[in-house]
This record gives C-alpha cells, structure tokens and sequence, in this order.
C-alpha cells in the first residue's frame, strides 16, 4: 500500500474531500465558482494529486490550491493546463 504522510491515500483523499467541505460551507461557496452552476460539484485542485503527496497534508486542502466547480468547468480545466492557471490565477490571485 503505498502512504503519504503515515496513510494511505485513499484516506488522505477522504480528509482532504472533508475539510474542503467544511472550509468552502462556511465561506458560504455552494456553487461552481466558474458559471455559478449548482448540482455536479466537484472540488478541483491546482495540480494532479500527484503533486501534493510530497508535501504537507494540509497543501490539500489549501484555500488557494482548491476550487468548487461543476463537472463541465472542472472537464474543462482537467484536459487544459492553462485554463486551469488561468482559472486559479483568476479565482486565487492576492
């Protein structure tokens, strides 16, 4: 089985999907951030989960590393590398 930080992924994956939930309910963001679709969300991340098993846990849930979009916006920037840094950098930029 392979592990991140002491567990397995699949267990990361699942705190990740919770605390995400829990920081984007009491922002009050319950829509797709791109069109303001409501129903198929799904929580997008800067980069393929790959990329997060080196880092700290928390990088997973990171308000600026994650987006709630629906599943066409989320297609969208999944195949395309430069509309997901554009939408990130649209959404995310300080």
């Amino acid at each position: 089985m392979v592990t991140v930080n002491g567990m397995s992924r699949t267990k990361l994956n699942k705190i990740a999907f919770h605390k995400n939930k829990e920081i984007f309910t009491n922002k009050g963001i319950n829509r797709c951030e791109n069109c303001g679709f409501g129903y198929g969300l799904s929580f997008a991340h800067k980069h393929k989960r790959v990329w997060y098993y080196d880092k700290p846990s928390e990088t997973l849930w990171d308000e600026s590393e994650v987006i709630l979009l629906c599943s066409k916006c989320h297609l969208e920037i999944e195949v395309d590398r430069s509309k997901t840094e554009d939408l990130f950098n649209r959404l995310r930029s300080v």
